[in-house]
């Protein structure tokens, strides 16, 4: 969970008004995916699991609904 806080806030805040979109504040990173939607090959990253939730996917809801 805490990973996923870490670089959620990484990738929120690199900015450079050389490189970086004016219409977003000059931010060099626009968009990005977290991979491990339901992969038991990684399951501590794992967003869903239709049973019974999981930790970092309620860490995720939280965090996109600040947006």
């Amino acid at each position: 969970m805490a990973f996923l806080e870490r670089t959620f806030a990484f990738l929120l805040t690199p900015a450079d008004p050389a490189l970086g979109d004016p219409s977003d504040g000059d931010r060099l990173v626009q968009r990005w995916c977290w991979y491990s939607l339901d992969d038991v090959t990684y399951p501590t990253g794992r967003l869903f699991d239709p049973q019974n939730g999981t930790e970092v996917g309620e860490g995720w809801i939280r965090i996109v609904a600040q947006w």
